[in-house]
């Protein structure tokens, strides 16, 4: 592991350039699949990590803790329902918190896709209004190589494998 700087008060935009010049890419094994309930005949979406991204996860010291960024998304709902749109909105006007926040500590992978399904997904997503999960941590490998068929995926058809 790369001995990390102090970043206690560096933007985030520092500190993943510092990790992008100074860590080792990490391919991920695995991705999030996902489907979004307000649009059930949608195909099923799969997200999967940076390698850059996902070296400064495993890595440590570089991300704000997940809370900021969930201060942040409050502050853009609330923004929205008070003016019925994002038209108009500014950072500048506002006080965002995830730039700023005291880095956190390493994670292991499945760690990061959780704070990726926190931070990137919608939240009627990952919440809890659901009779089922609406998202899964799964093996790429568990993924088709070719997009055939890729309308009717569906989030039911992918197990999560002992890795």
């Amino acid at each position: 592991m790369t001995e990390t700087p102090n970043f206690e008060g560096v933007h985030l935009w520092n500190r993943l350039m510092w990790a992008k010049a100074n860590l080792k890419k990490v391919q991920p094994k695995y991705c999030i699949t996902w489907e979004d309930p307000t649009d059930l005949d949608a195909p099923m979406k799969v997200t999967t990590p940076d390698p850059n991204w996902l070296a400064a996860a495993l890595n440590g010291g570089i991300l704000p803790d997940i809370e900021a960024y969930l201060a942040d998304k409050e502050v853009l709902e609330r923004y929205e329902k008070e003016h019925g749109s994002m038209e108009g909105f500014s950072w500048r006007d506002h006080d965002p918190q995830h730039p700023y926040v005291a880095p956190r500590g390493p994670m292991d992978e499945i760690e990061a896709l959780e704070y990726i399904v926190q931070k990137d997904l919608p939240n009627h997503v990952w919440g809890k209004n659901h009779n089922r999960p609406m998202f899964k941590i799964v093996p790429r490998t568990a993924m088709p190589t070719n997009r055939t068929n890729r309308n009717a995926w569906r989030l039911s058809t992918f197990e999560m494998e002992a890795a």
